[in-house]
């Protein structure tokens, strides 16, 4: 049903405060808002269970395929395989300052966490769908063409028919020594043959009109113009966050199997995910664990 205008404008007020509101929780903290006596002044910390896990490793699909429905289609099937809730992992937070503190813990503690290697098989298993991707547009665009080829092989027989028509008819007028007549003739013939030619070439850019000049991005599997690169992106192809995300993607999947050509270490047995799919809290405790474990120990004293 079609919506009044006064609607259509409130719907689209709610929707830019909720903008809004989300830029500023980013920028001041969710805490923005609350009566100073009341704040806690707790601070987000690089595990907790909000904080999007892949972006502190260096390469988020979330963050970088934010909007993109097919794309967080593979991101949704692969939370499916795994056993965890697709929904999860798209409501993560994007923190620097969480990155920060998690790119200064020494690699060994970062290898015991496991989310290097949680990335690794993330992007692995999407640089497979894009491939395959890849390969469906190439298919697409390679059947089509066979199709105008075979179009353009059954209009030639069509034309050819006629042409050894006017060619046998010439070598009936020169056997009775009609010698204009089968010079005629082969006048005709040689023209039919040139008129087949044009025909032919007509068709098939009439057929092939778009395809013939579009080839397939190996990065990203979109269809785009032949003439396309990074040079002269006259399409903005690849300054789009469909290709940025695919090769960011890409290179970081290539990178780390550079440093381990076997992919980042498993996360020990004794840390296997659970299964809401997060790694298990480190240590130090927070100021409110801190104060428990300071009041057990007063009354174990007293």
């Amino acid at each position: 049903r079609h919506q009044s205008p006064g609607l259509e404008r409130a719907t689209a007020s709610i929707a830019m405060a909720s903008d809004f509101a989300a830029m500023l929780d980013e920028m001041m903290g969710p805490e923005r808002n609350i009566d100073l006596d009341k704040v806690t002044g707790k601070r987000r910390r690089f595990d907790d269970e909000d904080v999007d896990r892949y972006f502190l490793v260096g390469c988020s699909p979330y963050q970088l395929f934010q909007g993109s429905k097919k794309n967080i289609g593979y991101l949704d099937e692969f939370a499916r395989h795994v056993g965890i809730d697709p929904a999860r992992n798209s409501r993560m937070v994007c923190d620097e300052a969480c990155k920060a503190e998690y790119e200064a813990l020494p690699q060994t503690e970062k290898d015991r966490l496991g989310w290097e290697r949680d990335t690794f098989d993330l992007l692995g298993f999407l640089i497979k769908r894009c491939d395959d991707r890849v390969r469906n547009a190439r298919e697409q665009l390679e059947a089509h063409a066979r199709r105008v080829e075979d179009k353009v092989s059954e209009r030639k027989v069509g034309w050819q028919t006629r042409i050894d028509a006017k060619m046998r008819a010439s070598e009936e007028a020169g056997e009775a020594g009609l010698v204009d007549e089968c010079q005629k003739l082969i006048a005709e013939a040689d023209a039919l043959r040139a008129a087949s030619e044009k025909d032919q070439e007509r068709y098939r850019k009439e057929q092939s009109r778009g395809t013939d000049h579009q080839k397939v991005c190996p990065v990203s599997g979109a269809i785009v113009t032949k003439d396309a690169d990074p040079e002269s992106d006259t399409s903005g192809h690849y300054a789009g966050r469909n290709y940025v995300g695919w090769k960011k993607i890409r290179e970081w999947h290539a990178a780390a199997a550079a440093r381990r050509p076997r992919g980042p270490p498993r996360r020990p047995s004794s840390s296997r995910l659970p299964a809401d799919g997060r790694s298990p809290r480190l240590s130090p405790p927070r100021n409110g664990e801190r104060d428990r474990e300071t009041r057990r120990g007063d009354e174990r004293r007293g």
